[in-house]
């Protein structure tokens, strides 16, 4: 919670659409109050709070739906977990520990499709990390191993992102799991021999593929992406580390995104502040 601009206003639910129905079960909160907040863009903004029964039960519920997003369930800032909001408001869910290993969920096939999101993630990281501990003090041919099973592990999590997207198609649950999915490395072998050959021209070959395919899986046209931390950290990245900084380089891409995105009231307004 340290780096989190923590902001508590109770702002409204509505928009328009379907009824929201959250029922929880936090056994190990019973009796106490429990938040549920919602993203924009960085900041959590408090949505609603309800105050668990002896049972840990209670239901948050709104007459229309909410903005789709990203939304925490808070109890203090040890005890907390994210959801994603999609098509489907009304299901349940319950956790003993506040964890995401032990989250259960019950009435949205979207909501237990970014469970498992959350574990794959998990577990992508953790393996990353075990990977990188390895190759501290390993033999030169230890290590040279460990760098290729490095370099493997995007390649199926990008396989497994697309599994789990493609069980909930035309969802906003499929267009967050895909913007996570990893841009593939160059394959150099299709690159003219001087160019391989040329560290120069091989580094601006990869950054320029880098360029070419960053907004292949992310859509940053849908306003629901504000309602998440993600889509001011990938316009950032983009700015200032993907685009080559000169006014030359930058001014097109820019514009055309500006131009993308002008439709989109709340995007264009967020985007040209």
């Amino acid at each position: 919670m340290n780096n989190w601009f923590w902001i508590f206003l109770f702002l409204p639910l509505f928009s328009a659409g379907q009824q929201f129905r959250l029922n929880v079960e936090m056994k190990t909160a019973a009796g106490q109050k429990l938040f549920l907040a919602g993203y924009y863009l960085e900041n959590i903004y408090v949505k609603d709070s309800i105050l668990l029964d002896e049972q840990g039960k209670g239901v948050f519920s709104s007459a229309s739906a909410l903005p789709q997003g990203l939304y925490k369930i808070y109890l203090d800032k040890n005890k907390h977990f994210d959801i994603l909001l999609g098509n489907e408001q009304q299901f349940s869910v319950s956790n003993e520990s506040f964890s995401i290993e032990t989250l259960k969920t019950e009435g949205s096939a979207e909501i237990a499709v970014f469970r498992d999101y959350m574990l794959l993630l998990k577990s992508f990281q953790q393996k990353n990390t075990q990977i990188r501990n390895k190759m501290d003090g390993a033999s030169a041919s230890r290590k040279k191993s460990l760098e290729k099973e490095l370099s493997e592990a995007p390649l199926q999590f990008n396989d497994d992102l697309e599994k789990l997207a493609a069980s909930v198609p035309n969802t906003f649950y499929a267009k967050y799991i895909m913007a996570n999915r990893m841009i593939p490395p160059l394959d150099i072998s299709t690159l003219p021999k001087e160019v391989q050959n040329n560290d120069t021209l091989l580094h601006n070959a990869r950054f320029y593929h880098q360029q070419r395919h960053y907004w292949d899986n992310f859509d940053y046209t849908d306003e629901r992406f504000l309602h998440t931390p993600v889509y001011k950290k990938v316009l950032d990245t983009w700015f200032t580390k993907v685009l080559y900084q000169s006014y030359d380089s930058v001014k097109n891409p820019v514009f055309q995104f500006i131009e993308d995105v002008k439709p989109h009231v709340e995007l264009f307004r967020y985007v040209v502040s």
